[in-house]
């Protein structure tokens, strides 16, 4: 939702019933400036509705409304007692016909620049009037059809891949709408609020909307097969990151320390002390223990 500063409203776009949000929200003294995903062949609609503080009395807000940069293709009276949805313009006859998100048209025919710098847009143009009388039903007025046909357009404005707004199906004939009698009030200034519409991809493009994360991997539950070659696997990398210097070092270090078991075990057996003055002596001999 748009916020109107001084205004009592809040703007919205609702497209297929639904809001759209809006990104790059930014304003600026009399202007607010946004970005809403635009989608080819769907309709829209503009939805105001009144914040809590009302509007002064005797006051009305007259909303203008321009598409593409267009001349003006629908007005709105808005008191601050009631929301108001405009989804239509009244053309010859009275018959109402939606307004949808078109593709751009395949003329070559070059428009103006103001119109080029304005495709894309959905503007509105605020600005408080003061109410002379009671209100009163009428018909909404009637729009030539020319007004908001397809612009054509060259190959400079086709390059940029958004969309244009066009009438879509016939909605019937027109219902009587409230208006009022309303008189300017001096110095009153005015306040714009420009809705640019693309595809939602295109805005993705440009980081006006933030990329969706990516979709996590599924991870399908190991085969037996499958530990058992990647348990192969991991031990070949591991032996297969070993040098032949560092299996040299190796082996020297287990050679050297197998031959220094081998000498620890020669030396810690001592062999018993031979006494060469034994002797076997037969029976019935004679010892001589004399020195």
């Amino acid at each position: 939702m748009v916020r109107a500063p001084g205004t009592g409203f809040e703007f919205r776009i609702f497209c297929e019933g639904k809001p759209l949000p809006e990104y790059s929200v930014l304003e600026q003294g009399n202007k607010v400036t946004c970005w809403v995903a635009s989608q080819e062949g769907k309709a829209f609609a503009i939805r105001a509705d009144p914040e809590s503080a009302p509007n002064p009395p005797g006051r009305v807000l007259k909303v203008k409304t321009y598409f593409d940069g267009s001349n003006e293709c629908a007005r709105i009276h808005l008191v601050s007692s009631r929301s108001r949805i405009v989804n239509c313009i009244t053309t010859e006859g009275g018959i109402q016909r939606k307004w949808v998100y078109d593709d751009k048209n395949d003329d070559d025919t070059r428009p103006s620049e103001d119109q080029i710098k304005s495709l894309g847009t959905i503007h509105l143009r605020l600005r408080h009037v003061r109410k002379v009388g009671s209100s009163y039903d009428r018909m909404p007025p009637v729009v030539s059809e020319g007004v908001i046909a397809p612009p054509v357009l060259n190959e400079r404005s086709k390059k940029g891949g958004g969309h244009i707004i066009s009438l879509g199906s016939e909605l019937g004939l027109g219902k009587a709408v409230k208006f009022y009698n309303t008189k300017s009030i001096p110095n009153m200034p005015s306040l714009d609020i420009i809705f640019h519409y693309a595809p939602k991809e295109l805005l993705i493009a440009r980081e006006i909307i933030p990329k969706p994360p990516s979709p996590r991997p599924v991870i399908k539950p190991a085969t037996k097969d499958a530990a058992v070659k990647r348990e192969r696997e991991e031990t070949d990398g591991d032996a297969s990151a070993l040098t032949d210097e560092e299996e040299a070092a190796a082996y020297a270090r287990l050679k050297a320390k197998v031959a220094a078991k081998k000498r620890a075990k020669i030396t810690s057996v001592k062999p018993e002390p031979i006494d060469i003055s034994t002797r076997i002596y037969n029976k019935g001999e004679i010892i001589d223990i004399s020195d």
